[in-house]
């Protein structure tokens, strides 16, 4: 009797494959926050193939930008072009303008390229990865007399290179 009752209601507990794939990203995601990255980058690669062929693009976009940033800090530059090739055709197919996800790519292959040395092919988003690095470092770590933290303006990546000009 007990097993029945069970059984009878099996189909409700079982998650489809969409749940899957986005229990993964969620899951990168988190390996990518804990600074996990060998862990995640695994997941990311074991799984992307799946993931892709389940996700809408919409979804699948923020897959690939958590799979590229876990690559990037691995200094995996072959498998990084490959998977910026895909986020690239699907924001070319889609119209989608640039945004905050094609930054965080952009910063990605720099931290690559800066990482193993390739300074030529994205030196202006090389340095753009340093000088933001640079200035994060500075904001959590210098504070200013009589204050208990730094306060500071938060400008977008384009309105901070145009203070630089």
């Amino acid at each position: 009797m007990l097993q029945h009752k069970l059984t009878s209601k099996k189909k409700e507990f079982i998650i489809d494959d969409f749940d899957k794939a986005k229990t993964l990203y969620l899951i990168i995601k988190g390996h990518y926050f804990l600074s996990e990255f060998r862990s995640g980058a695994e997941v990311f690669q074991r799984h992307d193939a799946w993931v892709a062929t389940v996700m809408d693009p919409e979804d699948y976009v923020l897959w690939l930008k958590f799979g590229i940033m876990l690559l990037a800090e691995q200094e995996n530059l072959a498998e990084i072009n490959r998977n910026v090739m895909v986020f690239n055709g699907i924001y070319a197919q889609n119209e989608w303008g640039y945004d905050d996800d094609c930054e965080s790519i952009k910063l990605a292959e720099a931290l690559v390229n800066y990482k193993t040395g390739n300074l030529k092919k994205h030196t202006v988003y090389s340095m753009k990865y340093w000088l933001i690095q640079t200035i994060v470092h500075w904001q959590t770590n210098i504070k200013r007399p009589g204050r208990n933290r730094v306060s500071y303006q938060t400008l977008s990546s384009n309105e901070f290179l145009a203070q630089l000009k």
